[in-house]
């Protein structure tokens, strides 16, 4: 049987032909603290729940993202529970008889028990190694169940890690209307609102768009935002949050996550655009009633 096994940070998928073998690698991080609830046996680190440490090569425990994990002796890697480590050809191994129980779509792959088929770059479907895992949009890795894909980073991020929001688009402020519901927010321009428990941002094009946290913390590369209490880190695209009350004053980093533009509808007019959660009215003013403005009620 021919495979092929790509290995990053911690997403893995394996390419097959006439069926998937349960072969697998995921390379360790290495973690002076963390919080979690799964101490590791220097009784100064620790991992998050449902991860394993395992000693690395510095003598410092590193986690491996899957629980109850078997660490390879060469300290860097580690395999799922009932695999063990070829160390010699990087991958792991879960003995022969391999059965085929999972169909993957179309009907023409399997993947064995414990696996989960994964849509590959080609098109075809390859076999994650673990269970109800996430497939990577880059389709090409995947994460453990309740990871996010870090595609940027190679990673998978669990935990305190937070995806970033895209901003939503402002919608514009009608002059003809008289009045605003208070379940709106005026954003600087004077132009434009976003709703309650939400913070205008000013995006790359002068226009304000709406980060979906309240009293949040604009990026300065104007597309992304972070929830109160954390701080943009720009550089590496993440959102930061330092707990003072926690030992060492430890550094909690989060990805960023991409925003999501707020759904819109088109007016009667063909032109006024206005959110879902709002309601196109003509304006008072226009007795022809060709023109219209956003409501901020729905309905």
């Amino acid at each position: 049987m021919q495979f092929f096994v790509v290995i990053l940070s911690i997403g893995i998928i394996s390419q097959c032909i006439n069926g998937c073998p349960n072969d697998l690698k995921f390379p360790l991080e290495s973690i002076p603290l963390q919080i979690g609830s799964v101490p590791c046996p220097d009784g100064q680190s620790s991992c998050p729940d449902g991860e394993s440490c395992c000693l690395l090569s510095s003598g410092q425990y590193g986690c491996c993202p899957i629980p109850d994990a078997v660490c390879c002796n060469d300290h860097l890697h580690c395999c799922p529970t009932g695999y063990t480590c070829d160390v010699e050809h990087s991958r792991c191994q879960k003995g022969f008889e391999k059965s085929y129980s999972i169909v993957c779509p179309g009907g023409d792959m399997s993947c064995s028990d414990g696996e989960t088929c994964c849509e590959l770059q080609s098109g075809d479907f390859g076999c994650c190694p673990l269970p109800d895992a996430v497939c990577c949009s880059d389709h090409s890795h995947c994460c453990p169940h309740g990871y996010t894909c870090n595609i940027e980073q190679n990673k998978c991020d669990k935990g305190i890690s937070i995806p970033w929001f895209t901003k939503k688009e402002a919608q514009p402020i009608n002059k003809t209307l008289t009045k605003l519901s208070i379940s709106t927010i005026q954003c600087p321009d004077e132009k434009s609102f976003c709703p309650e428990e939400t913070t205008c941002c000013e995006l790359t094009d002068g226009s304000y768009g709406c980060c979906p946290y309240p009293q949040a913390s604009c990026c300065s590369d104007k597309m992304h935002c972070c929830g109160e209490g954390y701080s943009c880190d720009d550089s590496g695209s993440r959102c930061i949050r330092h707990l003072s009350s926690i030992i060492n004053s430890i550094e909690i980093k989060s990805s960023l996550i991409p925003l999501t533009t707020i759904p819109q509808q088109t007016c009667p007019d063909g032109k006024t655009k206005c959110s879902l959660t709002s309601t196109c009215c003509p304006n008072k003013d226009d007795k022809n009633k060709n023109s219209y403005s956003c409501c901020a009620y729905s309905n």
